[in-house]
């Protein structure tokens, strides 16, 4: 949790023998309780960290911080999702953040306009409901096509036939992203933790098993 003496980030030098801490750096006006607050996820391009936080108390839970100069990272900007950020992929202009369903976000998936990183917008999103699950957990992009893992559709009891990964057209990202391709798991209570697309091929990590499905790229 965010304190006097602890941050949300922390920059390693590790060009070094031993690698050494450079900075650590505590996100302002950002607070909450035990467990809020908390250093979640993160994208990094271009100078820019893209740092997603567990659900805050007061505070945008998505930040984005100016690292050029490593020993004094910048707060830049941020965007409040109401809940916890679980991950981050960024590509061109636009930040996706994958995330449970809140109170003031009624989705899995945020699409957001970061071209001037100071104020980002939100544009589209995406969210399939049913099922006690499904929050939005893992994400990967490759070209025109948006891949999104979410947690679990039930915990208990034989699989259901809801989708935990899904094929998302982004061309147009002013508008909810069109599925292109669904799949539910196997094994029940399982969640798509990471995802990697690599040619044809999409690999799952999940609380079980590593899967690999074969895909058609968008």
């Amino acid at each position: 949790n965010a304190g006097p003496a602890s941050g949300q980030i922390q920059i390693i030098d590790v060009s070094l023998t031993i690698p050494s801490a450079v900075s650590t750096f505590i996100i302002p006006g950002v607070f909450g309780s035990s467990g809020q607050a908390i250093g979640r996820s993160i994208f990094y391009r271009d100078g820019y960290v893209y740092l997603g936080l567990t659900k805050t108390a007061n505070g945008p839970e998505f930040n984005i911080i100016d690292v050029h100069n490593p020993s004094n990272p910048e707060l830049v900007g941020g965007f409040s999702i109401g809940s916890a950020v679980n991950a981050i992929y960024v590509r061109g202009n636009y930040a996706f953040i994958a995330h449970p369903v809140s109170s003031i976000n009624n989705e899995q998936l945020t699409v957001l306009d970061i071209s001037n990183p100071a104020n980002p917008l939100k544009i589209s999103g995406f969210n399939d409901s049913g099922g006690i699950g499904g929050n939005g957990k893992s994400l990967f992009t490759v070209g025109d096509t948006l891949y999104l893992g979410r947690t679990a559709t039930n915990i208990s009891g034989p699989a259901d036939s809801l989708s935990e990964f899904y094929a998302l057209n982004k061309r147009n990202l002013a508008a909810t992203p069109p599925i292109l391709g669904s799949l539910p798991l196997s094994a029940s209570g399982d969640s798509i933790n990471k995802i990697l697309v690599r040619d044809y091929l999409a690999f799952l990590l999940t609380n079980s098993q590593i899967q690999i499905q074969k895909i058609v790229q968008g």
